[in-house]
């Protein structure tokens, strides 16, 4: 059987003359139903906690690809720089000999400047690319964690208000048994009142 707070609040008895009273019941269905509201309103909340985390994971993705889209656009930007050194140097290269200039100290000296400068660009795009798979991969794992901790207290929210609802199954049972064995007594005691005795 399936139960809201309405449907508690609303819940009528009939009344008899040696039942339960009335205010009693009502009073008592008024607590079940504020109880088993409380346990809807945390469930909802719970499940509005998961796809918050859920949002805020997507997010974070997106925000993570952007960041190594312009990583990459960065060690683009670093290998054409290079590329126009290397036609610098090869210009260099051209100019040292036609002017009979030390062309191998020349040459030698700008590849190792732009061997360096290559390297170095190289080395600072790839520490980029891993500090953002660092803090992508920590992030994720928050999330992880995050959605775990919220689906346990799903869980346990859960469990809790199964049990409620069949405490409060077997209250509303244990009220009707009540109610039907007054209605027998009444019913034998009228019984009994309205037999006439035998002269």
């Amino acid at each position: 059987m399936k139960f809201d707070v309405e449907g508690i609040k609303n819940l009528t008895f009939p009344s008899g003359a040696m039942g339960y009273k009335k205010k009693d019941v009502d009073d008592f269905l008024i607590y079940v139903a504020k109880d088993y509201g409380s346990y809807q309103r945390q469930l909802e909340k719970s499940k509005q906690e998961t796809e918050e985390a859920e949002q805020e994971k997507q997010a974070l993705l997106k925000k993570l690809e952007e960041q190594k889209a312009a990583d990459a656009a960065t060690l683009e930007k670093f290998k054409q720089e290079n590329q126009a050194l290397k036609q610098q140097i090869t210009s260099l290269q051209t100019e040292s000999v036609s002017n009979n200039l030390h062309e191998d100290t020349a040459l030698s000296l700008a590849q190792k400047v732009a061997l360096r400068i290559e390297k170095q660009a190289k080395e600072e795009a790839q520490e980029r690319l891993m500090h953002a798979d660092r803090y992508y991969e920590e992030q994720v794992r928050k999330l992880e964690q995050k959605r775990k901790e919220i689906s346990s207290e799903v869980v346990t929210s859960l469990s809790e208000l199964i049990g409620s609802e069949r405490m409060i199954v077997a209250s509303i049972d244990t009220v009707k048994q009540e109610y039907v064995r007054l209605m027998n007594v009444i019913r034998e005691n009228y019984e009994d009142l309205t037999d006439e005795p035998n002269h």
